[in-house]
């Protein structure tokens, strides 16, 4: 907050009381602002959690007269711009869909990797990954699961010795007699490739233009790929090619997310600080392209301008 002096004898700040424990200043008392002068009241906010909070705080002087009409507010998505709130600077906030901002690598769309966290913000942690078991069939990939897109493929289970598939993930279809290229897939069993060991069902799709997981479609999932239909490919500039409202030629709409892809949230929208002076047409600001007006901006008499944004211009 920014007190302003504009009287003409020195008054002392007493008190900055605030009704919420969470809130307080830290500025030393009492303490004197002298005539003209303009200080800065440093203020602590300390949550307990992400809840939105607000309070009232009031500057009380040392000759009892009180000035109230402070109004505080924390984790206050519904009227902060969401840049505000994104801790981790990866483009996303607790005010939109990031699951843990205190980590850049967690974010709608993050790589999932093997590690106990939800890193792409899906609300499952590690699937996708060589430990996680995404067939449900109670082994994982490095459990010995040879195929974890198939609950009845995993080491151990029964080998069927006429459906061209290694069941039991012993490296061996079917004792050997149909799977052509050794990659433990037969083309009974779903290789599309059969004299090619590096394509086959249960292959990592990439980016070479070969469907090397023999699924009909060729280098989804990767850099190359659109995944989300969007027209554009994560090499092409796409941000978020699991959406397909966000890409460089998308257009940046209010919605705590990066739409264009420019490495800005909602730039240029009512959620955004244009201007930079802390405050963003939602959170108040009648003109965001100013930033000497905004509601904690002092008014500046005889500018002609609405500098505390309260309808009125001196």
């Amino acid at each position: 907050m920014t007190l302003v002096n504009e009287g003409t004898i020195a008054v002392d700040v007493s008190d900055i009381p605030v009704a919420n424990p969470t809130f307080g200043s830290t500025l030393s008392l009492s303490y004197r602002i002298e005539p003209g002068e303009k200080v800065d009241v440093p203020f602590e906010f300390a949550p307990e959690d992400d809840s939105e909070q607000t309070a009232d705080a009031r500057f009380v002087l040392s000759t009892g007269f009180d000035f109230s009409g402070v109004h505080l507010r924390g984790n206050a998505c519904s009227t902060a711009s969401g840049d505000l709130y994104d801790q981790d600077g990866d483009g996303y906030s607790v005010c939109g869909s990031d699951c843990d901002d205190t980590d850049p690598d967690a974010r709608p769309g993050g790589e999932e990797v093997c590690n106990g966290r939800d890193d792409n913000c899906d609300g499952t942690a590690d699937e996708g990954t060589s430990c996680y078991d995404d067939d449900g069939d109670g082994q994982t990939e490095d459990d010995g699961d040879c195929n974890d897109s198939n609950p009845d493929i995993y080491l151990g289970a029964f080998e069927d010795m006429a459906n061209g598939v290694d069941d039991d993930c012993d490296g061996v279809v079917d004792s050997g007699a149909t799977d052509l290229d050794g990659d433990g897939y037969s083309g009974d069993g779903g290789d599309c490739s059969v004299y090619d060991s590096s394509v086959h069902p249960a292959a990592v799709e990439l980016p070479d233009g070969v469907d090397n997981d023999c699924d009909g479609i060729i280098d989804e999932g990767t850099t190359i790929y659109d995944d989300d239909g969007d027209g554009v490919t994560e090499v092409e500039g796409d941000c978020d090619d699991t959406d397909m409202s966000v890409s460089p030629i998308a257009m940046e709409i209010a919605d705590w997310v990066d739409n264009d892809c420019d490495g800005m949230v909602d730039e240029g929208t009512v959620y955004a600080d244009d201007d930079g002076d802390g405050f963003s047409e939602f959170g108040g600001d009648c003109d965001d392209a100013n930033p000497s007006m905004n509601p904690g901006h002092p008014e500046i008499e005889g500018d002609g301008i609405d500098n505390n944004c309260d309808g009125i211009a001196l």
